[in-house]
């Protein structure tokens, strides 16, 4: 039968909250583990961005405090905008609390959260000599909110919407030459029949209009159709200009009589 211990058990607990110290997106490099500040002097707060998510841009605004124990505030420090500013600089008060190796940072972001609370970012335990304080008995001008500026706020916010910008290299165009239009002014038909066959000769002259010189001058040569029955057929052929329809129905009736 197995028993649990009970220090054990808080010790996983705080290798725990170890471990989503360090995963954070903010990595405190000041104060460092086992530094020393003193009180009514000033401290020295820089971090930088560990490239974890969320990133510094994201994070944006933080409230800053020193804590002790389970987020004891022992004095709020001036928010800043992690994304613009590594460091930010305060003076401990003495008499907000004792002197102590159980110190830390906090920065918390006033616009993102993870997993439904606002995300927080820790510095390692540091000490702080030349207190006269108590953790009992809190400071009230010390714990008391630090308003936030309205120009960090503004900045924040200029950040987070970003600017999308468009290139145009050249042109490209999609315009299409016009075609050249060719109309037939007359058809001339030539008929000559014999004996043995007949012999038909048509010949279309048309007229054209085209953008270039070269494209007019192809059009006007004209096209030549021709049947011949009989390359026999006697007699010579007649040519009289008569219009298209009228040249197509005195073939067929041609074609027509012919059969019989």
């Amino acid at each position: 039968m197995y028993t649990f211990n009970c220090k054990a058990l808080v010790l996983a607990f705080l290798a725990l909250d170890v471990i989503s110290v360090v995963q954070a997106g903010i990595y405190v490099l000041k104060p460092a583990s086992g530094s020393v500040c003193h009180g009514g002097q000033e401290c020295t707060i820089s971090w930088l961005e560990d490239g974890d998510s969320p990133l510094l841009p994201a994070i944006g605004v933080v409230t800053v405090g020193l804590y002790t124990g389970e987020m004891q505030l022992v004095q709020s420090i001036p928010a800043v905008n992690v994304a613009e500013a590594q460091s930010v600089t305060f003076t401990p008060i003495p008499e907000a609390g004792p002197n102590s190796k159980k110190y830390y940072i906090a920065l918390t972001s006033t616009s993102t959260e993870v997993n439904g609370t606002s995300y927080v970012g820790y510095s390692p335990f540091f000490e702080l000599d030349g207190m006269s304080g108590s953790f009992d008995s809190p400071l009230d001008s010390a714990t008391s909110s630090v308003p936030i500026p309205s120009s960090l706020t503004e900045t924040s916010a200029s950040l987070s919407i970003g600017v999308i910008s468009t290139r145009t290299i050249g042109t490209l165009s999609t315009s299409i030459p016009p075609l050249p239009t060719i109309s037939i002014s007359s058809v001339s038909v030539s008929v000559s029949a014999t004996s043995s066959g007949f012999s038909t000769s048509t010949s279309l002259r048309p007229t054209s209009s085209a953008p270039s010189g070269s494209q007019s001058a192809d059009a006007s040569s004209g096209s030549s159709t021709s049947t011949s029955g009989n390359s026999n057929a006697a007699g010579r052929a007649q040519t009289a200009d008569i219009p298209l329809p009228v040249a197509i129905g005195f073939l067929s009736l041609f074609v027509f009589f012919t059969a019989l």
